[in-house]
């Protein structure tokens, strides 16, 4: 799972798997979990109103970027990484 060298420095997580993390933690809960809360999301604003997802609204989200990647050239063999500011 984990390789590491600190001398060189060289870390590499996960070397040769493969992993569809909204599978593992969206598709396989959606008929037990669909309608509950995924995502509580509170601001430190308190002027500024919560947000809650549920687990049907998460996937379609996960969905919908999952397209924004695709139209814009990403596949599944593709390294890519964004930040959020």
């Amino acid at each position: 799972m984990l390789d590491w060298n600190f001398s060189e420095p060289s870390i590499n997580w996960f070397v040769g798997g493969k992993m569809n993390i909204t599978e593992n933690c969206l598709d396989r809960h959606i008929e037990s979990l669909g309608d509950q809360p995924a995502i509580i999301w509170e601001s430190n604003d308190p002027e500024e109103h919560h947000r809650i997802l549920t687990y049907k609204e998460l996937l379609f989200k996960v969905k919908q970027f999952s397209n924004v990647l695709k139209n814009n050239g990403v596949k599944k063999v593709t390294g890519f990484a964004f930040t959020w500011e």
